[in-house]
């Protein structure tokens, strides 16, 4: 996203789904968390797309537009708002 800051790791999980074209996933993911007070400027040979959104409003457009999100983030979005205001609050 174009900055640096400190990272705290906040937890892993491990999923499995299937995914179109009878491919699947399956992975161990870490996330971390961190603070960065700035404007993102990511590189759009890495990045398609992206939003700044509070975490109400995110949870609304997971449940109208599930699609438009990635298999790992829909398992772990509940965990990643519960340990960031567990951080930052």
């Amino acid at each position: 996203m174009g900055f640096d800051c400190d990272l705290q790791e906040a937890f892993s999980f491990t999923y499995h789904a299937k995914l179109d074209n009878n491919l699947f996933e399956h992975e161990y993911d870490h996330v971390f968390i961190g603070c960065y007070d700035g404007d993102p400027v990511p590189n759009p040979a890495e990045v398609e797309d992206w939003k700044w959104i509070g975490a109400e409003k995110l949870k609304q457009e997971l449940h109208m537009n599930p699609d438009h999100y990635t298999h790992w983030f829909k398992i772990a979005v509940d965990r990643v708002i519960e340990n960031y205001e567990g951080y930052f609050v």
